[in-house]
Order: structure tokens, then sequence, then C-alpha cells
């Protein structure tokens, strides 16, 4: 019997392999995050809120749109909108501007349009200025994927109050306050999380959406 030996993969195919294991490490991560975040979110509200984004920070626009381009090729998994917002922070005060590309999840079934799944991924590059961000950018390598939020939207700015004491009361401490072009958000890891090794919870409310765009 004649055994065939394969021939070696070409260069361009060898990268097609690392990109699609690279998206597929990626995702496994952020999906194990969804569901921790979950569940934390139900244990401090019930049914009320779901984790409806999780944000993957990049070092560069570029490698951003290496990983889309990517992960673009799994079924079911769209860019369907992308956004600039201006941001200004507390209590550190700064101001920083963020780019944002949001891809639609391919884990639910029975969705008509991109984005109108239950969670979807925000893909963004905080351009320097964020005492937060900056601080995790110092310690990643050019090419790291960092799963930086699960984040959940209120409806109102009552109610996006009434989450921030929640999350205060149930022992979660905020790391920094955002207002931006849109709104409000807030990033809360719990107290005993003293290094910020956790994926940060980030509520959020839209008080008025761009024109053209809407970021929430």
């Amino acid at each position: 019997m004649i055994s065939f030996i394969p021939e070696p993969l070409g260069y361009c195919e060898e990268q097609e392999v690392q990109a699609e294991e690279w998206v597929s490490s990626i995702m496994k991560s952020v999906v194990q995050y969804h569901a921790e975040a979950q569940e934390e979110l139900r244990g401090m509200f019930g049914t009320a809120y779901i984790i409806d984004e999780m944000a993957l920070m990049f070092t560069s626009p570029a490698w951003a749109l290496r990983w889309i381009s990517s992960a673009v090729r799994i079924p079911g998994m769209t860019l369907f909108n992308s956004a600039n917002d201006h941001v200004q922070t507390r209590p550190v005060p700064s101001r920083y501007d963020v780019h944002y590309w949001f891809l639609s999840s391919p884990f639910t079934e029975g969705v008509d349009e991109p984005g109108e799944e239950r969670w979807r991924i925000e893909c963004m590059y905080p351009h320097p200025g964020s005492p937060l961000h900056d601080a995790y950018r110092r310690m990643m390598r050019r090419n790291d994927v960092m799963t930086m939020h699960a984040s959940f939207k209120g409806p109102d700015e009552e109610a996006y109050g009434v989450a921030v004491k929640t999350l205060r009361d149930n022992g979660y401490e905020a790391a920094q306050l955002c207002t931006s072009t849109y709104g409000r958000f807030s990033y809360w890891l719990p107290q005993e999380d003293e290094d910020g090794s956790g994926v940060y919870l980030k509520p959020r409310v839209n008080l008025r959406d761009a024109v053209g765009e809407d970021l929430s």
C-alpha cells in the first residue's frame, strides 16, 4: 500500500491556521468569562439584567483589525458597526478617545439582523489617556488581546445609579468612572481582587445617541 506524505503548508496557509487558532483561543476565554459574569450579575440583580457585551482590548488598531478579519470567518460572526467616542474619567481626571468595532456573537440562534443577539463582542482600542486602560497596556505585549469587561445596560440614569449602588453594596469597588459622548459607564471589580486580574463588570446608560451611530 502506498502512503502519501502530505505536502507542508505554504506560508499563507500556515498564517491562516495560526490566525484561526488565535481567534478560537480568545473566543473560548470570552465565552467562559461571559458565563462567569452572568452568574455574578444574576446573584445581585436576578433576571433584571443580562451581560449583553463582552469587550476585547487591543494594543493597536492594526492588531484589532487583524483579529477581526479572522474572527468574521466564523459562521454567524459579523462586523456590524464601528464608532469613535470621547471619554472623561474620574476619580483620576483625564480624557481619552477610543475606537470600537462591534461584532455579532455566533452563539445565539434565531437572530434576523446582526447586532440583535443577546450579547455582542466589542473590540476596542483606547488611545492613551485612560488611567485604567493605560495601566493594562503597559503590561501587554504587542500582539496581546485582553478580555477587558462584561457589560450590562440600564434603561435610564436612575437605574444606572441603583446598579452602581448594588455593586458597591455587594463588595465591588469602582476602578474608573466615565462620562462619554453617549452617556455614563464605570468599571467594577470585587474588593478582594487586589491585583486587578479579573474581568470588570461595566454598567452603562445611554443618555444621548450620537448622530448616525448608537453605542448603547
